[in-house]
């Protein structure tokens, strides 16, 4: 009889088991069938800081966090939208455009022309864009109401066009036709 181990073949009480708690030198480390190396110090191309990569970022690992690598890919001219060192008009703060805003919601009901939802998640499109044609900025003619969804899948699908006249027709005709 073994005095691990009861009649039933259960430990006993105190008795947890042989190997808990024990070290199995052929399973740690590089004795382990999924060893593939270990720590590895490395230093961040954004901070310039050293952080440990292990398993697969020990080959492809460049930051130490995600915020360095967005810093990193984003800023200056690696970003998509970089424009050569211009900064960017803050059309927000524009009394001229919050009022263009209001006064093209109004004229289409306060409703997503495409889908028409109604709720607080409508943007004022500009149907030419407003870096490519200036003079039509504060135009009502040159607004459409769009919900985030239909907003956000028409820059998706379209995303160097800078007239977007046709397609809103194309967009609005579909969607009366239900």
């Amino acid at each position: 009889m073994d005095i691990l181990r009861d009649e039933s073949g259960k430990f006993r009480k105190g008795n947890s088991g042989f190997w808990l708690g024990k070290k199995r030198g052929s399973m740690s480390g590089e004795g382990n069938w999924n060893w593939i190396g270990g720590d590895t110090t490395k230093v961040c191309l954004d901070c310039g800081e050293k952080f440990y990569a292990r398993g697969e970022r020990r080959k492809t690992g460049k930051f130490c966090s995600h915020s360095c690598r967005a810093r990193w890919n984003f800023t200056g001219s690696r970003n998509p939208k970089w424009d050569g060192g211009k900064p960017r008009e803050m059309r927000t703060e524009l009394p001229e455009y919050n009022e263009w805003r209001k006064m093209v919601y109004r004229r289409d009901g306060w409703k997503c022309q495409i889908c028409d939802y109604r709720g607080k998640l409508l943007v004022a499109h500009h149907i030419r864009t407003w870096k490519a044609f200036p003079k039509e900025r504060f135009d009502i003619e040159n607004g459409i109401t769009l919900c985030r969804g239909c907003h956000c899948k028409l820059h998706t699908i379209h995303r160097r066009v800078t007239d977007f006249r046709e397609i809103l027709n194309d967009y609005t005709l579909n969607s009366e036709r239900g």
